[in-house]
Parts: C-alpha cells; sequence; structure tokens
C-alpha cells in the first residue's frame, strides 16, 4: 500500500523527474488546434512520471514474508517504505511479534480457530487487506504473496518462516527464489540470525 512508502522520498524523486518533464514543455497557446491534445499527452506522461517515483521507492524497501515455518528469533526489522505480508500460518507470528502486515494472505490451512476468527474480523473491517486462497490452486501461499509484492513494485525479498515444519514446503519457498530470478529480484530465506 502506498502509504507505507516514505512520502519524502517519492517527492524527492517525483520533483527530480518534474524538472526533466518541465524543460520539455513548450509555451502551449490555446488557440492552436493541437493545445488539448498536447495537455492529454503531457498528462499522461506526468501520469507516467508519479508511476515511475512510486515504483522506484517501492523499490527501495524490502517485501518481509512472514510464514508459519520455524521462527526462532524475537525481532524482524522493519523499515519504512517495508511491505509486509503475513502468508497464512505467518499472522501468529506477527501477532506474537506485534508486527501488522500490511496483507494477510494464504488458504489458512494451517492457523488455529481463534486465529480464523481474528482473521475474519480483520477482512470484515478491511476487505482489502486480507486475501483468501483456494486450498486447491497451483501456486503456494508464499509464490502468491511474492506475486502480490512483484505486483507493488518490490525487487527485493526476504523471507521469514520459510524453512522448517514440513519438507515440501522449505522446497517450495527455495524454488519460490528461482522464480525471482525471472523479473530480476532477489529474495532471501532468513532464519533465527537474520
Amino acid at each position: 500500500p502506498l502509504d507505507r512508502l516514505p512520502k519524502k522520498n517519492i517527492l524527492l524523486f517525483l520533483g527530480k523527474l518534474f524538472v526533466k518533464w518541465r524543460k520539455k514543455m513548450k509555451k502551449y497557446d490555446e488557440r492552436k488546434p493541437g493545445f488539448f491534445a498536447s495537455l492529454v499527452k503531457d498528462r499522461d506522461e506526468y501520469l507516467d512520471y508519479l508511476q515511475t517515483a512510486i515504483l522506484e521507492t517501492a523499490r527501495e524497501g524490502n517485501c518481509i514474508l512472514i510464514g508459519a515455518g520455524d521462527l526462532t528469533i524475537s525481532e524482524i526489522p522493519i523499515q519504512d517504505g517495508d511491505l509486509v505480508i503475513a502468508v497464512d500460518g505467518g499472522y501468529e507470528y506477527c501477532k506474537l511479534l506485534e508486527i501488522t502486515p500490511d496483507y494477510i494472505l494464504g488458504d489458512f490451512d494451517s492457523i488455529s480457530e481463534k486465529e480464523a476468527e481474528s482473521v475474519a474480523a480483520i477482512a470484515k473491517e478491511n476487505e482489502d487487506k486480507v486475501i483468501i486462497l483456494p486450498v486447491e490452486k497451483d501456486d503456494t501461499d508464499t509464490l502468491a504473496a511474492i506475486k502480490l509484492g512483484l505486483s507493488e513494485g518490490y525487487q527485493s525479498f526476504r523471507i521469514y518462516g520459510g524453512m522448517g515444519g514440513r519438507v515440501e514446503h522449505t522446497l517450495a519457498n527455495m524454488q519460490c527464489l528461482l522464480y525471482l530470478k525471472e523479473p530480476n529480484a532477489v529474495g532471501y530465506l532468513m532464519d533465527g540470525t537474520g
């Protein structure tokens, strides 16, 4: 979400782009037939600059995924501009570590009934924050979270709670790191030492 990105960085980056855009602008004469067409073109160009500023700022942060595997740390470093996604049972770790995730995503097959009620209450309050996936699907919950992070413009991923527990989950999370190579992103499976 945009509210997690440092506004100062967006404004600084946008300011640099705007200076370039102002230099390209010509003095307009509204009596000329191409005046309105030029405004539309420049509006589109400005919106492209705005999108670039937002995506560049997002790239400065990390997409932090918190899964339900082994997690032996008492703190996860989160900076301004980071996107935090609780992946399925990883929501329980978020609660233990007092982390408010930007998104809670999964098929929720690995959470307790109490946690399921908590997630349902959050979804009722803010339906965009909770993404419920079908139990039968092609992607793992972690890969779905990675795709969400990529769609938000993030290129650097930290996966906590992605190892231990079920061997097939650990192997699938290692494959997720390979998936990140295609869009030129990077990912790390974080252990207890960070």
